[in-house]
């Protein structure tokens, strides 16, 4: 038996002209056992729709979004080469049923290519048309389709599709199942391949592949530690933290991904990826409490402090030439409370949220003005220290010129005005709890200390005190929406940019006013049979 599947895989290599295209990596560092996102669905092409079900996608997204998916460029180009292929060469294979491939069960592994776009991707999938049409393919010559040989320590040919004129699709095939690469770097490896050789095999996308071929498990699920099974006729999508960390996953490594889960009646569940122990212990209470209410968007994270203090003390060398000794970063790593918040607010700008981290121990007065000279030095920032010592706080602002600000009062002058505030807060009977705060606008911090002199609401009034400790996030879709739409006109002058200004008013400006129509939401973490995934209670204010 083995005999004969060596001389079929033989015969199938030969057959087809060795490829020869270009190979380079999709990505440096590319890694195949790591991909930033992962679906899984009981019926791929149902998916679009699905997700419409889900009122507040249904809303926001419109048909437009199944429209997309279904005449994408890639696909409909895949789809016409295979089409001319079975059309020419007489195979036994119905455009139905080549239609219906892209209906059966399958998972979609993606990566980000160097813009952060979720675009190389690994398709998998079991029982389908394209099993069907790959052994048809085996034999036969066509321009289109090549050979890289086989598999490494298998006998599964490697056959290359050449489509759309700029894309070129890997495809494996054993038995019943089938894997799609999106791009030849993503397997065979980069160099130059002499007449009639084929590129080598990177040894662990190898590996990966041929698990993928077994079908036993999943080892893109084991990834996002997902080992649950889909509901019936369900679709899920994993997103892991690089994607949606805006390039700073590496400071919160404890978060490691989100996970929506839903089926075709519309009935759907969320969840997020974390640590074990520090969902146990999680307790953002105060944080809430001491940030301002009316935020857009709040979130509280488990920071890494020793890795931010690591990128601290390259700052702070940097800008005066005189790194903190290891003393001081392990005694900045451990100064604060394993929780810090973020929260975005309507009326600024997107590049300056409020940052607060609480302080374990009260904070001396010289302590905090050494904290902050040593920011103060990396901003290069005009600067004042205000000692307000009398409401129980250290402030530091800066002016720093930059086309992110806002305008001056003489009206040409645009700046900055980061701002540090190190602040007393007396919850009830409580000791008095120091939180550090920082913005690149001073009315964000001007605003938290007046919730710390209660003169301005804190986020946690909005909660009325339930449920504070488990919260996650705060999602205010009116606040939110409109602090998007000033963000993408802020960046599309009428005058300079009027063809992308003008799709914005058609296409973006009616799917953020249906977003506006939410309330506002409150995620909860909530106790998981399944950690490290733990659920998520949307609840409203």
């Amino acid at each position: 038996m083995f005999a004969v599947a060596a001389g079929f895989a033989y015969f199938a290599v030969s057959t087809h002209p060795s490829f020869q295209g270009g190979v380079r990596p999709p990505i440096r560092g590319f890694e195949f056992s790591r991909p930033d996102a992962l679906i899984r669905s009981s019926g791929l092409s149902r998916l679009p729709p699905d997700l419409l079900r889900i009122p507040v996608a249904r809303n926001v997204l419109t048909e437009d979004f199944v429209d997309y998916y279904e005449h994408n460029e890639n696909r409909e180009a895949l789809l016409g080469t295979l089409k001319r292929i079975t059309y020419e060469h007489r195979l036994d294979l119905s455009e139905q049923l080549l239609e219906k491939a892209f209906g059966e069960p399958a998972e979609i592994a993606l990566w980000r290519d160097e813009g952060g776009r979720l675009k190389n991707f690994a398709l998998a999938m079991k029982q389908n048309a394209l099993a069907r049409l790959i052994r048809l393919l085996l034999p036969l010559t066509d321009a289109q389709v090549s050979s890289a040989g086989t598999l490494q320590g298998t006998d599964v040919p490697i056959l290359v599709v050449t489509y759309g004129s700029r894309y070129r699709l890997l495809i494996l095939s054993r038995g019943d199942r089938v894997v799609a690469l999106s791009d030849p770097g993503m397997l065979l490896k980069a160099g130059e391949v002499k007449g009639g050789e084929v590129p080598g095999q990177d040894d662990a996308a190898a590996a990966v592949i041929a698990e993928l071929l077994d079908g036993e498990a999943s080892p893109f699920a084991r990834h996002f530690q997902a080992d649950e099974d889909l509901p019936a006729r369900g679709h899920e999508i994993m997103l892991g933290a690089p994607v949606f960390a805006l390039g700073y996953a590496q400071f919160v490594p404890d978060l490691r991904g989100v996970r929506l889960v839903f089926d075709d009646a519309g009935r759907w569940q969320s969840a997020v990826l974390l640590d074990s122990a520090v969902a146990r212990h999680w307790n953002a209470a105060s944080l809430w409490r001491a940030m301002p209410h009316g935020a857009a968007f709040c979130a509280a994270l488990p920071v890494a402090w020793p890795s931010l203090m690591d990128a601290f003390a390259a700052w702070r060398e940097k800008a005066d030439g005189a790194p903190p000794s290891e003393k001081e970063k392990e005694s900045l790593g451990k100064e604060f409370e394993p929780l810090a918040a973020v929260c975005w607010y309507q009326g600024e700008r997107f590049y300056a949220p409020l940052f607060a981290a609480q302080f374990k121990e009260p904070v001396k007065k010289e302590e905090g003005l050494r904290w902050l000279e040593w920011t103060m030095r990396m901003t290069r920032a005009e600067h004042e220290i205000r000692d307000g010592t009398q409401d129980g706080s250290w402030i530091w602002e800066g002016r720093l010129a930059s086309r992110h600000g806002k305008r001056g009062e003489s009206g040409e002058e645009v700046y900055l005005t980061p701002t540090l505030a190190i602040q007393d807060f007396i919850f009830d009977a409580e000791r008095p709890r120091d939180f550090f705060f920082f913005s690149p606008e001073a009315d964000l911090v001007k605003r938290a200390r007046d919730v710390a002199g209660k003169k301005y609401p804190a986020l946690a009034d909005d909660a009325k005190g339930q449920g504070a400790s488990r919260m996650l996030a705060v999602v205010n879709p009116g606040a939110l929406a409109a602090l998007a739409k000033a963000e993408v006109f802020a960046a599309l002058p009428r005058g300079e940019e009027a063809d992308f200004r003008n799709a914005a008013d058609a296409y973006l400006v009616p799917r953020l006013d249906a977003l506006a129509k939410f309330p506002a939401q409150r995620l909860l973490l909530r106790a998981s049979q399944s950690a490290p995934w733990y659920p998520l209670e949307w609840s409203g204010q």
